[in-house]
């Protein structure tokens, strides 16, 4: 909605319970200016915590401003890496008028809309700078919210590859994306408020065939657990993968009772 009424020349999104820092709009003012207009321009942000804690983005080297200031994803594809939410990026609004991209109904939106407009991007740059605090709550979050509607993450993700067939010039990409994807339904698996106990077998289901609906050729799972995950999942064993996830938490658990330091950005590796 904000979108069709927008006048500006560019597009900035911010969920209603994270904030801008102070300077954030003249810092990206300024990188745009100095970068000549880009379609995209990515920043960065640091997760904030009700203890007071504040832990920039892991992937923040990303970000940084070397090489040329402008480019495509095709020249740096680990910006696919970071966190695929819309509120990190500001967006030139006619490039999003030419491109005819829109946000999805569902959960998980973001995806549908983060990936094709990185994708469709020519002209992307970076400012290596914390622009949003993103408030982590322990509830009130709409994706921790348990509901058959995180089973809307396996239609976002059918749109992104629907988009990435008709872009022939990015095919190299879909390894990286394939990745994403499975880690992000591994991620939304792996959380215990989520997906409804009863439905829990059905959404393993649903990502062992997009598994192998859009399995690239030749794709090689991750190594660690990541990659024991993406070959449970492609194997179609739910509670081979239970039982994985089940012996983790044990071993987090036990770390943390035998007083082993645990990273206080956690949830950075979640894909939201």
């Amino acid at each position: 909605a904000g979108v069709e009424q927008a006048r500006g020349d560019y597009l900035l999104f911010l969920d209603s319970d994270d904030t801008y820092l102070p300077g954030t709009l003249d810092a990206i003012a300024t990188r745009l200016a100095k970068t000549s207009d880009p379609d995209v321009l990515v920043f960065d942000y640091a997760r904030t915590y009700p203890s007071g804690a504040r832990i920039r983005n892991e992937r923040a080297a990303l970000l940084a401003e070397t090489g040329p200031d402008v480019f495509s994803i095709r020249d740096r594809p680990d910006l696919l890496r970071l966190l695929a939410v819309v509120w990190n990026k500001a967006y030139r609004r006619d490039f999003v008028a030419s491109t005819g991209l829109s946000f999805p109904s569902g959960y998980y939106e973001d995806v549908a809309w983060t990936y094709p407009v990185m994708l469709s991007a020519e002209r992307i740059a970076c400012l290596d700078r914390v622009c949003v605090h993103y408030r982590q709550r322990g509830d009130g979050n709409i994706l921790g919210t348990e509901s058959r509607r995180h089973f809307d993450l396996f239609d976002q993700y059918d749109r992104v590859f629907a988009f990435l067939d008709g872009l022939p010039e990015a095919e190299r990409l879909r390894p990286l994306l394939f990745l994403r994807a499975i880690d992000h339904i591994c991620a939304v698996l792996n959380m215990p408020r989520r997906v409804p106990p009863r439905a829990r077998h059905a959404f393993f289901k649903r990502g062992h065939e997009l598994y192998h609906r859009h399995l690239p050729p030749g794709y090689v799972p991750p190594p660690g657990v990541a990659g024991v995950r993406h070959r449970l999942l492609a194997a179609g064993t739910p509670r081979l993968y239970q039982a994985l996830l089940h012996t983790r938490r044990i071993w987090l658990k036990a770390r943390s009772l035998a007083g082993a330091p645990v990273r206080p950005d956690r949830k950075s590796t979640r894909l939201n």
